[in-house]
């Protein structure tokens, strides 16, 4: 069957015409789908703002309140208001977050809940501050009713916030895979277009002016393209900014913290001290609880102190020869008010061939300290903790701390070393910690090459375990030969908190 020439254009046509809007209908489409996604990415980040202004608010009054209730000066009383005026405006934007986000209203609930319950707590706190009765409102503090409605609400923050970042970055990949695409698309449909435009070249010159208005549209949503995608990776390069900034944010509160907790520690141990005159008994037990407060808050902020500068790669190492031996024993002393109330003894075994290195002392107790703290704090009274140091090799030692207490479950050991991680059991949820202390020691370990872990059973007790280097055998040398008391030949010494020495069998490496 032969063709006319006003067939062979007509069908030439439809063909053309089907065949590009099949093309651009799939580009288009691509393109709106494309601009949802910024859309969603543009309010997960308002969401993530509004609770981390949340979080801020309340830690901002919670300050403000304590700051009032150790000094009694009304100023503290302005950051108080400004912080619950600001936690009480976040909470009336934050429903709004539901209309776009319904998955996650259980846990904006939970954290409303939360917030109102901690808002409540300062409240009556400040009030009775108010009224004159200041010891009374630092117990209510002390009770722990605040701290756990704030640390409740800080994981179910974390774990929204940490929910629409990977939701974020999910999105981003899909995003990308929509810009490749609706590119794919966009060439394909322009050499399409180009092809079937020469073919008709010689039929119909209209097809010509055709091809220029295809190809300017073209040009456009090339350009609208390239906007959009620099518009992405502005938001990355914020979200990259957000997470710097965290990180020198905490530096900094962590060193402006140190200075008046220190103030409060030293004016405390003068008062203890009776410098300033004589006290009775049951202000020696306040002030002995400011103290122990503010000590715990110090060790808290110099664990994300230190955290902050792993992360940033600013922790220094200083290494030196060490007696690890006496390092032990001075960790002894340090956690004994620990120890000594709930009777538990604390002994150590230190093999001979590993009684020496040449590492950082500092970073050697903080490791040391922070197992035997954890230790301690989940032994029941009564019980017992060993320290081991074993030799492994030439240049590498091993630190174990091994406790009697109440064990660890095999899937709670899968986070013990992860930030802010805290055992989920019946009987741990009885212990104070900010999940911090063995998230550090890892990051301290890691960072002088070696490692860190933990073996244990429930009801059994824990052995958690250090590898860390020895150093230069000569550098070692310079401080075995400046001990005057070398252990016996014939094994190693024992001594519990109380500083009694006991014999015992050899440790065998």
């Amino acid at each position: 069957m032969t063709l006319t020439l006003r067939q062979k254009i007509k069908i030439a046509f439809i063909v053309s015409l089907t065949v590009c809007l099949g093309v651009w209908g799939l580009a288009a489409w691509r393109l709106i789908e494309w601009e949802r996604e910024i859309d969603w990415v543009v309010r997960a980040q308002r969401s993530i703002t509004l609770l981390e202004r949340l979080l801020a608010s309340i830690e901002k009054a919670e300050t403000a309140e304590r700051g009032y209730l150790l000094t009694d000066q009304a100023a503290f009383l302005a950051d108080y208001e400004a912080g619950v005026r600001d936690s009480n405006e976040a909470l009336r934007v934050l429903p709004s977050i539901n209309n776009f986000f319904p998955e996650r209203s259980a846990d904006l609930e939970q954290i409303a809940g939360l917030t109102q319950v901690k808002l409540h707590s300062m409240a009556e706190t400040v009030q009775i501050g108010r009224a004159g009765n200041f010891a009374t409102a630092r117990n209510r503090v002390m009770s722990g009713q605040g701290r756990t409605a704030m640390d409740k609400m800080r994981t179910v923050i974390d774990k929204a916030r940490s929910a629409y970042y990977a939701e974020l970055e999910q999105r981003s990949e899909r995003q990308r895979q929509v810009t490749n695409d609706a590119q794919w698309r966009l060439l394909c449909g322009s050499i399409l277009t180009l092809l079937l435009a020469v073919a008709a070249w010689s039929r119909l010159n209209r097809s010509v002016k055709a091809h220029e208005i295809t190809e300017a549209a073209l040009l456009k949503s090339e350009a609208e393209l390239r906007d959009k995608t620099a518009l992405l990776e502005s938001q990355n390069a914020e979200i990259l900014r957000a997470t710097q900034l965290k990180s020198e944010f905490l530096a900094n509160m962590s060193h402006e913290l140190r200075t008046p907790l220190n103030g409060i520690t030293g004016f405390a141990e003068v008062l203890i001290d009776e410098v300033t005159g004589p006290i009775n008994e049951s202000q020696r037990e306040h002030l002995q609880e400011i103290m122990e407060g503010a000590r715990h808050l110090l060790r808290l902020i110099n664990d994300v102190l230190d955290l902050s500068k792993v992360e940033a790669g600013k922790m220094t190492f200083r290494p030196e020869p060490v007696d690890l031996k006496e390092a032990i024993e001075q960790t002894f002393q340090t956690v004994a008010f620990m120890a000594t109330p709930k009777q538990i003894e604390i002994r150590s075994e230190i093999d001979r061939d590993g009684r020496h290195a040449y590492i950082d002392p500092a970073r050697f107790k903080q490791v040391l300290f922070n197992y035997l703290s954890n230790a301690v704090k989940f032994t029941l009274p009564s019980g017992n903790v060993i320290v081991r140091v074993i030799a492994e090799a030439d240049t590498w030692f091993r630190l174990e701390v091994q406790d009697s207490g109440i064990g660890i479950s095999d899937e709670d050991q899968k986070g013990l070393f992860k930030e802010f991680h805290q055992l989920d059991t019946s009987v741990a949820k009885h212990f104070q910690g900010a999940g911090l202390g063995l998230a550090l020691t890892k990051r301290i370990v890691e960072e002088q090459g070696g490692r860190v872990g933990v073996e244990s059973e429930v009801g059994a007790g824990s052995t958690f375990f250090a590898l860390l280097p020895r150093g230069p055998s000569h550098l070692r040398t310079a401080s075995a030969s400046s001990v005057e008391n070398l252990l016996p030949s014939t094994g190693q010494e024992m001594r519990s908190v109380d500083g009694r020495a006991k014999p015992h069998a050899p440790y065998a490496v």
